[in-house]
C-alpha cells in the first residue's frame, strides 16, 4: 500500500527540498502538499490516514503550534518532523520528542528519518543482511525481518533511530556487546551489531513464540509439568546472569515465551544501564501468582507443584532451591520412555528361544550360557562404541617445519610445531569430559582469563547430541556419530581440552600456515574452489536433508576422516569446511569497538560462496564464550608426541 506523506511548507526551497528527499525515498508515495496555513487547516481536517508529517510551525494564517497539537492528538501514532527556516528555542517546551531540522539541513539524518517513518528499509541490503518487512518498534528501536544471507538464516534486526547522538550511539553498542555476550540457550540470542550509512543495529534470533502473559490474558490453562519446566528455565538463566553479575531490567511474564514444540525461551533482558539487577525473589513471586493464575485447581495438582509455588513466595526464597526442586519435579512429571531393544537383541532373544525348543538338555544349558557370554560380549562392545572414543585412531598429529609463508597478502614466520591431522572429535571430547567429572573439578585446565571459576566445559544441547548418536536418529536433520567433529563448544571449552590433552590452541598464524602451506593456497588443495572436495553449504538445502549433499554428500557435519579432498599442503584434513575452528588469538575490541573477539578461521558446512570459504577469511566476530553449531576446533603442540 502507497505511503500518504503531509507536508506542509510555505518556504519554496525547504519545500523542493523535502519534496526531492521524498521522491528518493519511495516514487509511489501519496504527497500532500500545501503552503499556507488556511491550506493546512483543511488538511489536517480532511485527512484521517497519514504515514508521516512534515510541518512547518509558523505559517500564515494560521497558528502552526495549535494545528501541530491538534494532529497529534487525532493521530498520536503518525511520526512528526518539524522543518523550520526560524529559530524555536522559546517553543521547546510544545515541541518535546518532536525531531526539528533547520538549515543548513543535516540531509543524511532527516532521510533516514523519513526512511524510518515510512518504512522504506524494506529490501535494502545491509552486509550480510536483506532487511525485510517492517515489524514495529521493540524495546530497542524499529525492528524488522532479515535474512542473513551469510549463514542463510531469518533474523530481526533492531534498528537505532536516525538522529542518535555520540552517547545514545555509544549506549546502544553496549546494550548490544552486553546481550551478546550473555548468551545462554534458554534466552534469546543476540549475534551482531554493526552499521551501516550511518544507522547502528544489531541482529537478534528470529524467535516467534508465546509469551506467558498472552496465557494469562486468555486465562488458557498450562499443565503442571510446564510449569515446573518454565520455573526451571528462569531459574536457570537467572543464575546464569547473577553468577556473572549481568545487570538486566526485570523478569516479567512478556519475557517468558513458550514455543509450539515446547521449548522455553526468555527475551534478552540484559540492561548495562541498570544500576543493580530486580531481586530474583521479587522476579519468583511474581512468577508463583502468574501460575496459580493458570494452573488447574490445587486438588489435582502434585503436592511437590504446591509446595515449590509456596517456596517461591517465601521472603528467604534461595533461587538454587527453587530450580533443583523445579527440575526435580520435572523428572517426575516427565512422560516414560520406552526402552528401545535393538535390532541385534532382538534377533539374539530369538535364536535364544528357538535353541531353548530344539534341546532342552545340559548341553542346551551350555550353548545357551555361551550364546549369552556372546550377547554380553557384543554389549559390552555396543556400549563401548557408544560411550567411549571411537575406535579410529584420530590422535595422529602433523609436522609444520618453522619458517616464512605467505600470511594474508603478506609474508609470516612460524616456528616448528605439530598440528592435529583431524578436528577434535565429539568421541575424543567426551572423554575429556568423563575425566574431568572424575577429577571433580575443571580448575587445572581452565584458562586464566576465564571469568566464572570450575566452569561447565559441557558443550550445548549435549545431552541432546548424545542421545542422538546412542539412539542413532538424526541431530537437526543431520546424521552425527562419535567420528563427527565437536560442535557447540566456546572458546575456553577449546581452550580446557587442549590442556588437558597437553597441547594448545593454534595461533590464526600457525592455521593459516598448517591449511595453506608456504607458498599460500587459497584453499587447501590449491587455487581454485572444487565444491566436491570439502564439506560446505554448496548444496545445502536449509531444513530438507534429502535434497542436500550433492557435492559432499552431507547435511551438517561429517565425520572427520570422510572428506579425502579436503587436504592441506602438509596433510592436515578439514580446514576448508565441516566446522569453522577457534584459535588461540584474540583480536581487542573487535565486536562493537567494545568487545575482545576470539579468532575463528576455516570454512564450514553452512558456508556457501566460495570467496568465503578461503583461508585467509578471517571470522572476527564471535565472543570467547560463544558456542555455534559450525565451530569447533583442532589442537596443535610444540613437541613431537612421542616425546610428550
Amino acid at each position: 500500500m502507497a505511503k500518504t506523506v503531509l507536508l506542509v511548507q510555505p518556504n519554496p526551497e525547504l519545500f523542493a527540498t523535502l519534496s526531492g528527499i521524498l521522491a528518493d525515498v519511495a516514487a509511489d508515495m501519496q504527497v500532500i502538499a500545501v503552503s499556507s496555513g488556511h491550506d493546512a487547516e483543511m488538511a489536517h481536517a480532511n485527512t484521517d490516514a497519514v504515514d508521516l508529517l512534515i510541518t512547518e510551525v509558523y505559517l500564515e494564517g494560521a497558528d502552526g503550534l495549535t494545528l501541530l497539537y491538534n494532529f497529534r492528538q487525532r493521530l498520536p501514532q503518525c511520526p512528526v518532523l518539524v522543518v523550520t527556516s526560524y529559530d524555536l528555542k522559546e517553543y521547546q517546551p510544545y515541541l518535546e520528542g518532536v525531531p526539528q531540522f533547520t538549515p543548513p539541513l543535516d540531509m543524511q539524518t532527516l532521510t533516514a528519518m523519513v526512511v524510518d517513518a515510512l518504512g522504506a528499509v524494506e529490501g535494502q541490503v545491509w552486509p550480510p543482511y536483506k532487511v525485510g518487512k517492517y515489524v514495529g518498534r521493540d524495546r530497542w528501536g524499529d525492528c524488522y525481518e532479515a535474512f542473513d544471507q551469510g549463514v542463510k538464516r531469518k533474523v530481526f534486526v533492531s534498528v537505532l533511530r536516525a538522529g542518535a547522538n555520540a552517547e545514545e550511539i555509544a549506549a546502544f553498542q553496549e546494550l548490544a556487546a552486553s546481550m551478546a555476550r550473555a548468551g545462554h540457550p534458554n534466552v534469546t540470542a543476540v549475534f551482531v551489531a554493526g552499521e551501516h550509512k550511518g544507522r547502528y543495529f544489531f541482529a537478534r534470533e528470529f524467535w516467534q513464540a508465546r509469551t506467558l502473559q498472552s496465557y494469562l490474558d486468555v486465562g488458557q490453562h498450562v499443565d503442571p509439568r510446564l510449569a515446573a519446566r518454565l520455573i526451571h528455565t528462569v531459574t536457570t538463566v537467572l543464575a546464569s546472569w547473577e553468577s556473572h553479575q549481568y545487570r538486566h531490567t526485570e523478569v516479567t511474564a512478556e519475557d517468558i515465551t513458550i514455543a509450539d514444540n515446547g521449548v522455553i525461551k526468555l527475551v534478552n533482558c540484559i540492561d548495562p544501564g541498570m544500576s543493580e539487577p530486580p531481586s530474583p525473589k521479587a522476579t519468583l513471586n511474581h512468577l508463583a501468582e502468574s501460575l496459580e493464575r493458570i494452573l488447574p485447581p490445587a486438588g489435582g495438582l502434585p503436592q511437590r507443584l504446591i509446595d515449590l509455588l509456596a517456596l517461591m513466595k517465601q521472603p528467604d526464597v534461595v533461587l538454587s532451591d527453587v530450580g533443583r526442586q523445579a527440575q526435580i519435579l520435572d523428572t517426575e512429571l516427565a512422560p516414560k520412555r520406552e526402552v528401545v531393544v535393538s535390532k541385534e537383541t532382538k534377533i539374539a532373544k530369538q535364536a535364544i528361544e528357538v535353541e531353548k525348543k530344539r534341546k532342552r538338555t545340559a548341553m542346551y544349558l551350555s550353548i545357551g550360557g555361551f550364546i549369552l557370554l556372546v550377547l554380553a560380549f557384543f554389549a559390552w562392545m555396543a556400549f563401548s562404541f557408544l560411550y567411549e572414543a571411537p575406535s579410529k585412531d584420530f590422535k595422529k598429529m602433523l609436522h609444520v617445519p618453522a619458517g616464512a609463508f605467505v600470511y594474508q597478502e603478506g609474508e609470516g614466520k612460524t616456528g616448528s610445531y605439530y598440528i592435529d591431522e583431524y578436528e577434535v572429535t565429539i568421541g575424543q571430547y567426551l572423554r575429556f569430559l568423563r575425566a574431568i567429572e572424575k577429577a571433580g573439578s575443571s580448575e587445572a585446565f581452565d584458562h586464566p582469563s576465564q571469568k566464572s571459576k570450575n566452569k561447565d566445559h559441557t558443550p550445548k544441547d549435549w545431552e541432546t547430541i548424545i542421545e542422538s548418536i546412542r539412539q542413532g536418529v538424526g541431530y537437526n536433520g543431520q546424521k552425527i556419530t562419535l567420528d563427527s567433529p565437536v560442535f557447540n563448544v566456546d572458546w575456553y571449552d577449546a581452550q580446557a581440552y587442549a590442556k588437558w590433552a597437553g597441547k594448545r590452541l593454534p595461533t590464526e598464524q600457525e592455521w593459516e600456515k598448517a591449511g595453506r602451506g608456504s607458498k599460500g593456497n587459497v584453499y587447501p588443495w590449491g587455487n581454485g574452489f572444487d565444491p566436491k572436495k570439502a564439506n560446505t553449504g554448496s548444496d545445502m538445502v536449509p531444513k530438507r536433508p534429502t535434497e542436500s549433499g550433492k557435492n559432499d554428500g552431507y547435511y551438517g557435519v561429517s565425520p572427520v576422516d570422510a572428506l579425502t579432498g579436503d587436504l592441506s599442503p602438509y596433510g592436515v584434513r578439514d580446514m576448508a569446511g565441516n566446522v569453522s575452528e577457534w584459535t588461540d588469538t584474540i583480536e581487542p575490541k573487535a565486536l562493537y569497538g567494545v568487545e575482545d573477539a576470539a579468532i575463528v578461521r576455516g570454512g564450514n558446512y553452512l558456508i556457501s560462496k566460495p570467496e568465503d570459504l578461503e583461508l585467509s577469511r578471517r571470522i572476527k566476530n564471535q565472543l570467547p564464550e560463544s558456542r555455534a553449531p559450525w565451530i569447533g576446533f583442532r589442537c596443535v603442540s610444540d613437541k613431537p608426541p612421542l616425546e610428550k
